[in-house]
């Protein structure tokens, strides 16, 4: 607990976005407190990601607001209690690695993957450099309610999920502007695939490729299901 002015909060929050995490040494959570006024304070959590992923923030912060909200109405805090540890899912995990499902598994994405898609070949107003960097940026862009709206009756129609319309709506985009049609596209997924593990945190993300075919004689809804 430190008593800082917002120029010095700025500093801290400068330098624990670029903290270094030991992970043989280092507590891979860090919450500090500053109180900026009287009444006012800010609280800063820097977790590491091989603790925690975009669902677990939500968990953290769900539960922290709500315990607050309990301590200061002077009610009983109401945590719940966890069934399973993070160390029980490990163990689970690495149980399933010694069984002949994980053969199962090789042979699809071995299979899935046995002939390497191209790249997407999109014209671009610079000349990509002879050497992948992995540098990218970041294009936000809000789409108008009508369209959103649109994209969800779309789902509702179709029995599919926002996900499937827009990432279906994103691979169609690329086939027009690079005629290709067997595109591969990264994505990640939660993980969390048993209720137990809805309120856990931890590190259970993971990344897969979705690779299918776009065929140009199918209309959109066609297009997908064949995802």
């Amino acid at each position: 607990f430190m008593q800082r002015n917002e120029k010095d909060i700025n500093d801290v929050l400068l330098k624990e976005s670029r903290f270094n995490f030991n992970l043989e040494k280092d507590t891979l959570i860090r919450v500090q407190l500053f109180k900026t006024q009287k009444l006012e304070h800010i609280m800063t959590i820097n977790m590491h990601h091989i603790i925690s992923d975009g669902w677990s923030q939500v968990v953290l912060f769900n539960e922290l607001m709500m315990t607050y909200y309990e301590l200061v109405n002077d009610l009983d805090v109401t945590l719940k209690f966890l069934p399973i540890q993070y160390k029980d899912y490990a163990n689970w995990h690495n149980d399933i690695l010694q069984t002949d499902k994980v053969d199962l598994f090789k042979k699809y994405w071995n299979t899935k993957f046995a002939v390497l898609p191209p790249k997407v070949d999109l014209t671009a107003f610079q000349k990509r450099k002879p050497q992948m960097s992995f540098r990218g940026k970041v294009k936000r862009y809000k789409l108008d309610d009508k369209y959103f709206l649109g994209f969800k009756v779309l789902a509702q129609k179709t029995q599919t999920t926002m996900f499937s319309v827009v990432l279906t709506y994103f691979k169609v985009l690329l086939y027009k502007y690079s005629g290709q049609k067997d595109i591969t596209i990264g994505t990640s997924v939660a993980g969390r695939n048993h209720p137990d593990l809805e309120s856990q945190i931890g590190f259970y993300v993971n990344t897969i490729p979705v690779r299918n075919t776009i065929n140009s004689e199918n209309n959109f809804s066609q297009q997908l299901h064949e995802l």
